[in-house]
């Protein structure tokens, strides 16, 4: 099949429009693939973001939104902060024997991408990834768990130990959902502090990101606060497309708080027509473990990184040494 590529700025109408086409019917929809989000993330923390775009005569069948930065005279493909999934999107799973002629389009964006940028890395919900280990990338192997929300009790699939908590808390919490970001992410930014992890962004940056695409309707935040208290004691920033729910920018003080917080977030998520929750990872042992009490599955998904340029790689590998 033959593959016409092209480059597009983000606020070019017209690609928009042609991005919007394949982002509705792509297997990778998700909030993080969306316009918004895009070009909300671009500009809290200050990158640069284009469109490439692969069609036949017919139709787009691929595409990337690449954010980018200048690394000395080279351009750097780069995932902001809290962003999950790398907006890399395909029309529909390419057919095997395209993959093993190397003729698909997934292989064509790769090849693209390529010959624009100097460093690339992405976080990609693609399942068969074979063009990218063929074509040199490397490859890591990431997992999440994901949960449905269509059944009527919620509650079948968790754990009996999680249930109990639920059960034996919940009315000593009050969970409300509120206008502002802030309690949420300084609940988050303080989780990220006891586990001994540095916060992955600058919250001065991530509170605008955050209000921007609450605005625009994409996010929704939740609290729960502790009957003799007046401070959060669990917060939950959930990031949705109207099919899929993620579990963004959260945090809570130990106890059970975050499961009291969920156990009344999830009924409202699937009253309000969403599909699934994506717990955002299961890749640290204790946070994989507190999510899994919830009865979802293990989903995989990859982080794909290139350096084209030969004296980068020399550079790296020296590094490495």
């Amino acid at each position: 099949m033959d593959f016409k590529t092209s480059i597009h700025p983000l606020d070019d109408e017209a690609a928009q429009e042609r991005w919007r086409a394949l982002w509705e019917t792509s297997p990778q929809r998700s909030s993080f693939s969306s316009l918004p989000y895009a070009q909300a993330a671009a500009e809290a923390f200050g990158l640069r973001c284009e469109m490439h775009l692969v069609s036949t005569a017919e139709r787009d069948e691929a595409g990337a939104l690449v954010y980018w930065r200048k690394r000395g005279p080279y351009r750097q493909g780069v995932i902001p902060p809290f962003t999950q999934y790398s907006p890399v999107v395909l029309r529909t799973p390419p057919p095997e024997a395209e993959v093993h002629a190397r003729r698909s389009a997934f292989e064509a964006l790769l090849t693209a991408l390529e010959s624009h940028f100097a460093l690339l890395s992405f976080f990609i919900a693609i399942t068969d990834i074979r063009p990218a280990q063929w074509r040199g990338w490397r490859v890591e192997p990431l997992y999440t768990y994901r949960l449905s929300l269509t059944d009527d009790d919620l509650m079948q699939s968790w754990s009996s130990a999680t249930r109990r908590t639920f059960r034996k808390h919940s009315a000593a919490y009050r969970v409300e959902e509120q206008p502002d970001a802030a309690a949420i992410i300084d609940q988050c930014a303080e989780s990220y502090r006891r586990h001994g992890r540095a916060f992955p962004a600058d919250p001065a940056r991530l509170h605008p990101l955050v209000e921007t695409l609450r605005e625009k309707g994409q996010v929704r935040l939740f609290t729960a606060t502790h009957a003799n208290g007046t401070a959060p004691d669990g917060g939950l920033a959930v990031l949705h497309d109207g099919q899929t729910a993620h579990y963004w920018i959260a945090g809570s003080v130990p106890g059970p708080a975050m499961t009291v917080l969920l156990g009344h977030t999830l009924p409202h998520l699937r009253d309000a027509g969403l599909q699934t929750f994506d717990f955002v990872g299961a890749n640290t042992p204790s946070i994989a473990e507190f999510k899994r009490h919830f009865g979802p599955t293990l989903t995989p998904y990859f982080h794909l990184q290139k350096i084209t340029r030969p004296e980068l790689r020399l550079l790296h590998r020296l590094r490495r040494g």
